[in-house]
């Protein structure tokens, strides 16, 4: 699976996060994407998505998505974040997620992604 990302551009002027277009096998999939924070297991790749809601800080958010490179689908874990980093799977369908845009600090938790509700995208 060959991934890159277009058109970086800074989100928060702080120095990051940094989002552009997801290109999986040089297919535009999706915009607004965390560069370089990902997840790839099996035919799945894990990613996050910022969602531009409005010009109000307090209206936008972080969620997760996953494209599935078999099927060609994208789906949204229905779940919101202010901000997040995805670390790894700490077990078969639990990620370990720093509620922050690094893993420096020990803020994390685990998400069970089986048990959380799930929306296809196309």
């Amino acid at each position: 699976m060959e991934i890159d990302f277009l058109n970086p551009e800074q989100i928060i002027n702080m120095g990051g996060p940094y989002v552009g277009i997801l290109n999986i096998n040089k297919e535009p999939i999706c915009e607004n994407v965390i560069i370089d924070n990902y997840i790839i297991k099996d035919n799945l790749i894990y990613f996050i998505v910022y969602n531009d809601e409005s010009k109000w800080a307090r209206d936008n958010y972080f969620s997760i998505f996953y494209y599935d490179n078999i099927k060609k689908k994208l789906f949204e874990i229905q779940k919101k974040f202010q901000a997040i980093f995805l670390k790894k799977f700490v077990n078969e369908d639990s990620i370990k997620i720093y509620k922050a845009f690094h893993d420096t600090f020990e803020n994390h938790f685990i998400v069970d992604i089986s048990k959380t509700p799930h929306k296809e995208v196309f």
